[in-house]
């Protein structure tokens, strides 16, 4: 009884790992308190919840292959992560939205860079209201 119990409950985890619809990356170093509060702030904002909205992964610093991984979400938030990190072959601009195969990808700065500037936290809300269609292009 015991291990319907735990494969029921593992199921249902899995599910709801599958119902998020975004992903967000940002690197290792930025899993502090600080770094956190400011990405829950600015999910906040744009009226979702990281737990319940985002998946959330921090990079290590030598990077990752993220390519398959990346197809299962329609937007893809990376704070402070280049391309060559997650192992994509993108040309990539900062607050700018990319389409690449259907979905949104966004690239900002660190958490830490956005936290002290203005015109950088400007930058990164416009985009992502658009992103989230928040407001019309």
């Amino acid at each position: 009884m015991a291990d319907l119990y735990f494969d029921i409950k593992q199921k249902a985890e899995e599910n709801n790992a599958a119902l998020k619809k975004y992903l967000l990356l940002v690197p290792k170093e930025e899993d502090s308190p600080g770094s956190v509060t400011l990405i829950k702030a600015i999910i906040s904002a744009l009226k979702l919840d990281l737990d319940r909205d985002f998946d959330l992964i921090f990079i290590p610093f030598g990077g990752v292959s993220m390519g398959r991984k990346l197809s299962n979400y329609k937007k893809v938030l990376i704070l402070g992560c280049d391309a060559e990190q997650l192992d994509l072959q993108l040309e990539v601009k900062k607050y700018k939205i990319l389409y690449p195969e259907g979905q949104e990808l966004l690239f900002a700065d660190l958490p830490s860079a956005l936290s002290g500037d203005t015109a950088k936290k400007g930058q990164l809300w416009k985009c992502l209201q658009l992103m989230f269609e928040l407001i019309k292009a």
